[in-house]
């Protein structure tokens, strides 16, 4: 690869186990490639805790800054390489099955990062500052000088998926985590996001409040996550024009097109320990036109529907216990 200097387009490298070191990946000569615009980096099945050299293989296979799409799977290091900063045209990252890792990279400053997918990632326990930032700790403990700063991270970002992180327990607010610095800081994080889906993560309980991502339009808690996380959701989603809610620690809510949609509906099915304050709550969109409640068995009261102005449609099927309505 290293004599091919006009390569350009997509490139798949499989098998990186069998590079010896980072000496041997720097002889590819990806970072001088600058017409390669997606790569994939693929490790074989090993063992979890065999002896390797990862992190010194990645490290070699820097790209050129130009890449626009990068994939990275089944890479077993402990973290990944500082250069991912510096991929400042990079518009989709997928990172996959990289269950070593202990931390993300640092993206929240890639200006062009649009779609974001992490998968498999089962060794991160928090999404915390150094996902936003390397700099914003050092930025924060510059004294009380009363300077403001205002700093947007993701600026680009539409698009993130979070699936398969089962030891995931918080993703920590970036306004939280700045407000304690001497300075002011003002924040713009996740300014046009749009999509976010959060799948198979049980442990996960804290995330922003989906007031932190101003253009979210289209969110989905699916697949075995914690039912706390739909709690937190429901009490601030006025913005979101779809919220779909689905097997949520052994219940079940799906089809839920809510708000902005003259066909708004509420489909919730199998749902035998779903409070019934959350349920009220779901009630409370200006154009939901239609409700229907299947299997539901805790459910004795259901008050909401005196919220729902322009209910058009009703359904209610086995619910045993409904006794108030």
């Amino acid at each position: 690869l290293g004599t091919l200097q006009d390569l350009k387009g997509s490139l798949e490298i499989r098998n990186l186990e069998l590079v010896n070191g980072k000496d041997d990946a720097e002889l590819a000569k990806l970072s001088k490639k600058p017409n390669l615009h997606r790569l994939v980096y693929e490790w074989g099945n090993r063992d979890r805790g065999s002896d390797n050299c990862d992190e010194d293989v990645l490290e070699g296979l820097q790209p050129h800054p130009n890449l626009k799409e990068l994939q990275i799977l089944k890479f077993m290091g402990d973290q990944f390489p500082q250069w991912f900063m510096n991929l400042t045209s990079l518009v989709e990252l997928r990172v996959a099955n990289c269950t070593r890792c202990r931390e993300l990279p640092t993206l929240g400053q890639l200006s062009s990062l649009q779609h974001l997918y992490l998968t498999g990632l089962e060794n991160i326990r928090s999404i915390g500052l150094s996902f936003y930032s390397t700099s914003a700790e050092e930025d924060g403990g510059s004294g009380g000088s009363g300077t403001i700063s205002r700093q947007t991270f993701f600026p680009a970002l539409k698009k993130l998926s979070l699936k398969s992180m089962k030891n995931l327990e918080e993703w920590k607010d970036a306004h939280e985590m700045m407000s304690t610095a001497g300075e002011v800081h003002v924040m713009d994080v996740f300014p046009v996001l749009e999509k976010l889906s959060i799948s198979n993560c049980p442990q996960l309980t804290t995330i922003p409040t989906p007031s932190r991502f101003p253009s979210l339009d289209v969110l989905k808690i699916k697949k075995n996550c914690h039912v706390l996380l739909a709690e937190k959701v429901l009490s601030n989603m006025a913005n979101l024009s779809s919220l779909e809610l689905w097997d949520l620690g052994g219940q079940r809510i799906e089809s839920l097109k809510l708000v902005k949609r003259p066909e708004s509906s509420l489909s919730i099915e199998g749902c035998n320990s779903l409070p019934t304050d959350m349920l009220e709550r779901l009630c409370l969109f200006p154009t939901l036109q239609r409700v229907e409640l299947m299997i539901a068995k805790n459910i004795t009261t259901f008050r909401g529907m005196s919220c729902a102005a322009c209910l058009k449609r009703l359904e209610v099927t086995l619910c045993e216990n409904l006794r108030e309505l």
